[in-house]
């Protein structure tokens, strides 16, 4: 990272969003920060408006930490009581739009020195990003993967975004797979980064809540199809919204569909797919129809990046369980009914998921743990109810994250979408452990039991306050006392 110029900086902003500057311009920016506090002596502080906090409400804070300019929607002039001097004041249109762009600039452009593939739509991000992650991988060729298991945000904030691509490239690493999710196009968080290739997976129902409509949350999606991120765009053609995206850019940008034609399917098990794609077998440890699409999107975009059928088969059979996604535990070769954990927390993927647990059950009973998170969107938890009932032979619906959200309202809007025919195969219990447990006790060897919603995560927010809870350690625990109550001569 090397110092910049106050002209310099006027020249990274995108074009338009300057409206005036104002300071002393021989002033040298070194960094940059939206949060004051990591503002550190000669950095640029950006002040976001947001959601709960407007960044221009801490400029003061920023320059008593050391901040050298401010980059402003309002001018927050005088300002000269702090420091020796008054700071560089550029008044733009958007801060949010400006700092990607400047992150990018400040940080020296590292996705340009390296390949970063982005990945967008509801459900299969984190899963295709790790099986693309796995194609491109080799003995000497770094990979890293940011998403949705590897920070608090499945898409960083810009100035983070940057500076940990920065670090990569710094370390030598040259294939970044990235998970982008539509917060992160709303907010222009990726603004700034160069990709190589960019993913479209599907588009289902989830955050309406910020986005308001469908066609919103899908033009969010879109965003990311544009010269401006990415010469090469693979999109799923079997997915309607995305047989769209191909229609609105196929004149701006190379395009590559991908479908689950583009496969012989041999064998879909509830652990492991095996495929046959451009005359190799692809044998891959994840189960699950679902999979499929996310198996093909991998080997397509590793193939339009020039790496060889042959070489991307055999190293996408290299993955196998990921964090919360189709995580199997117990099963009749234990004496135990069979516990799939997995992230689903959208309509179309709850319903995906339990297609997959039906067809593994095998004329065995379903059934299925989860609940909606709280001060999330409404809009899909009656069809997550609907979903539930259409697909599990008993739903038991619990606490996800209900953070402030009062837990009975949440499980009221999911019974909505429940027929009244049906309510009597549908049990709620608050206590998600208790919900857990019930369901695994209840069913036999060869039933399957469905726990859905928070997959990987390792926590549960209520009220504010963060409480260690983590699915698979609770399926593990109940489990082994099951198993260790059986063995001792039945249950009790």
């Amino acid at each position: 990272m090397s110092a910049l110029s106050i002209a310099e900086i006027h020249a990274a902003l995108p074009e338009g969003e300057l409206l005036a500057s104002d300071g002393p311009n021989d002033v040298m920016i070194t960094g940059i920060s939206q949060d004051s506090r990591l503002v550190e002596p000669g950095h640029l502080f950006v002040c976001i408006p947001g959601g709960t906090a407007d960044g221009h409400d801490f400029a003061i804070e920023a320059l008593e930490r050391g901040a050298a300019a401010l980059l402003t929607e309002r001018s927050l002039a005088p300002l000269s009581a702090v420091g020796d001097r008054g700071p560089v004041e550029i008044l733009v249109r958007s801060t949010r739009r400006c700092v990607g762009p400047l992150a990018a600039e400040v940080f020296g452009h590292p996705s340009r020195s390296m390949t970063v593939i982005g990945i967008t739509g509801t459900n299969g991000k984190t899963t295709t990003a790790h099986l693309i992650a796995a194609a491109l991988s080799s003995e000497s060729r770094a990979v890293e993967v940011i998403g949705t298991l590897s920070g608090t945000r499945t898409t960083p904030e810009a100035v983070e975004l940057q500076g940990r691509l920065a670090e990569f490239a710094a370390r030598g690493v040259e294939v970044v797979v990235m998970e982008v999710s539509s917060h992160a196009l709303e907010m222009a968080r990726v603004d700034g980064v160069r990709f190589a290739a960019v993913v479209f997976t599907n588009l289902g129902v989830d955050h309406l809540d910020l986005h308001g409509s469908i066609e919103a949350y899908f033009g969010a999606k879109a965003r990311l199809f544009s010269p401006g991120f990415s010469g090469l765009a693979v999109i799923n053609r079997d997915d309607p919204r995305g047989r769209e995206l191909i229609g609105q850019i196929s004149n701006s940008m190379d395009v590559v569909g991908f479908s689950d034609d583009d496969v012989d399917v041999v064998d879909v098990g509830i652990a492991e797919l095996h495929l046959r794609w451009r005359g190799n077998d692809v044998v891959v440890g994840l189960g699950g129809q679902f999979n499929v699409s996310n198996v093909v999107a991998a080997l397509t975009v590793a193939h339009a990046l020039g790496i060889e059928p042959d070489e991307a088969a055999a190293r996408i059979g290299s993955v196998g369980v990921i964090d919360g996604r189709l995580e199997v535990f117990g099963g009749p070769d234990l004496g135990l009914p069979t516990v799939v954990v997995d992230y689903a927390h959208t309509p179309d993927g709850l319903e995906v998921l339990l297609e997959t647990a039906r067809a593994a059950a095998a004329g065995s009973g379903v059934v299925v743990v989860f609940g909606c998170g709280g001060d999330r969107d409404q809009h899909k938890r009656p069809l997550m109810g609907a979903a539930a009932i259409r697909g599990a032979d008993r739903v038991i619906i619990t606490g996800d994250n209900p953070r402030f959200e009062p837990p009975e309202q949440i499980v009221e809007q999911v019974l909505a979408g429940v027929p009244e025919q049906d309510l009597a195969r549908v049990t709620v219990e608050d206590d998600r452990r208790s919900a857990i447990t019930i369901a695994v006790e209840s069913m036999g060897v060869g039933d399957i039991v469905v726990v859905a919603g928070k997959g990987h995560e390792h926590d549960q927010e209520i009220a504010g306050v963060r409480y260690r809870f983590d699915d698979r350690e609770v399926v593990a625990e109940v489990l082994a006392d099951l198993a260790h109550r059986t063995r001792g001569g039945g249950r009790s």
